[in-house]
């Protein structure tokens, strides 16, 4: 449920990473900072209807989704409390997006890092110590995501050596940038969408199964993130690398990264 919501702004995120590394390849560093400026406001602004929509659809989906009455008020708890933390998740993922679109990879790695070191000892001081159970879950996680969004942009508005920093006169709506931003973030947010939206029917049907199908399915679910990590990696390589040598017109790289991505997906999926 909370992919649903969550990967649906994700989405302009991502949208938002290909206009700022085409105006990287462009070597457009005004356009670059205007589109860091409007991906902020944007993320700001769907944090806030996230927050409203979790504050009062968060309890009534979960009993649409047949949560096992063993689980119910505790997974409501849990989930109020993270989408009340979604402005700390979304200017994360989109002060990432917008490192790993100049190129950066390795700050938003060192960002996650911390940010994972800080939730495990969190998780163990509210749950261990203070006995907050599933509330103490969520606030650990929600911390850890505020710790990595401050370190991202940091690194954004004090690295002078980056392209474009972040700068507090442009966080407003440009058109243009908003257009093109919107274009390519919604269509890829409602790819997101429309996959968990299948697994939201996937999870009702095992919610019927009772807890212990639950418990195995969330088990699984764990595991199976791995996996995706590692593959979503290459996708985000090749959608920065696509967008960087677009914009400075250097075509004939656009077919070596097409290649090695078709060779990936191949590989992925006969290894």
């Amino acid at each position: 449920l909370l992919n649903l919501i969550l990967c649906t702004f994700w989405g302009i995120t991502n949208g938002a990473s290909i206009i700022i590394a085409n105006a990287k390849g462009a070597n457009d560093p005004e356009k670059a900072r205007r589109s860091i400026g409007n991906t902020t406001l944007l993320m700001i602004i769907a944090s806030v209807l996230v927050m409203i929509f979790g504050a009062i659809f968060s309890k009534p989906l979960l009993v649409a989704l047949k949560t096992n009455e063993e689980f119910l008020d505790k997974a409501s708890t849990y989930i109020m409390i993270y989408f009340l933390g979604a402005p700390l998740n979304l200017l994360f993922n989109a002060g990432a997006a917008i490192l790993r679109a100049f190129g950066d990879s390795k700050r938003p790695f060192i960002a996650v890092t911390i940010s994972g070191v800080v939730n495990v000892i969190l998780d163990f001081i509210f749950v261990y110590f203070l006995r907050m159970d599933v509330a103490g879950v969520a606030l650990a996680t929600i911390i850890s995501q505020g710790v990595a969004m401050v370190i991202v942009y940091v690194y954004l508005i004090k690295d002078k050596r980056l392209f474009a920093n972040f700068e507090r006169k442009y966080i407003r709506l440009y058109k243009a940038e908003t257009r093109e931003i919107l274009f390519l973030g919604i269509t890829n947010g409602l790819q997101g969408f429309i996959f968990n939206f299948t697994n939201v029917f996937i999870q009702k049907c095992v919610n019927e199964l009772g807890p212990a199908a639950v418990i195995g399915k969330a088990a699984g679910s764990n595991i199976e993130g791995y996996e995706y990590a590692l593959l979503n990696s290459i996708s985000v390589t090749c959608l920065i690398s696509v967008s960087q040598n677009y914009g400075a017109k250097k075509y004939g790289n656009l077919k070596k990264t097409l290649f090695l991505k078709i060779l990936q997906e191949y590989l992925n999926y006969h290894i």
